[in-house]
C-alpha cells in the first residue's frame, strides 16, 4: 500500500485504503460507501452544471462557489443561463410538451392526488 500510494498520489488520484477482512461487516459498508462516491464522481464527471441568474451573488463572495476548482475536482463544468433566456424559453413551451415530461419524471410513483393544472405549474417551475 505504501509503494501505491505514492504514485497516486503523484500522479493525482484519490485514494483511501481499507484494511480488514471482508468477512467483517465494517470493512464490506466501507468499500461500498466508497464505491458509491466513486461512481457518482464519475457520474458527475463532464457534466454541465446549469445556473439561472447570476452566477455569483452580488457583494456575497464567501457565498459563491469557485468553478475552477469544481472543474478540477469533479470534472463538472457551470454553465450560465441568463434569467432572461430562461424565462422566455420557459413561455414558449407548449402544454403538449409538458405532459411528456411528467411522465417519465412520476414513473413508478403511487396514487398521483394533483390536477393537470398543478402539474403543469409543477413542470414548468
Amino acid at each position: 500500500m505504501q509503494q501505491l500510494s505514492d504514485i497516486l498520489t503523484e500522479i493525482g488520484h484519490y485514494y483511501r485504503p481499507v484494511y480488514g477482512n471482508l468477512d467483517d461487516l465494517r470493512v464490506v459498508e466501507e468499500i461500498v460507501s466508497l464505491s458509491r462516491v466513486s461512481a457518482a464522481k464519475r457520474k458527475i464527471a463532464n457534466s454541465r452544471i446549469g445556473v439561472v441568474g447570476y452566477p455569483h451573488i452580488k457583494g456575497q463572495t464567501q457565498a459563491a462557489f469557485d468553478e475552477i476548482k469544481l472543474h478540477r475536482k469533479l470534472g463538472a463544468r457551470v454553465v450560465s443561463i441568463s434569467m432572461h433566456h430562461f424565462v422566455t424559453t420557459v413561455s414558449s413551451i407548449e402544454d403538449r410538451e409538458v405532459n411528456p415530461i411528467w411522465k417519465k419524471v412520476s414513473e413508478g410513483m403511487g396514487a398521483v392526488s394533483v390536477n393537470e393544472e398543478q402539474i403543469n405549474e409543477g413542470v414548468w417551475d
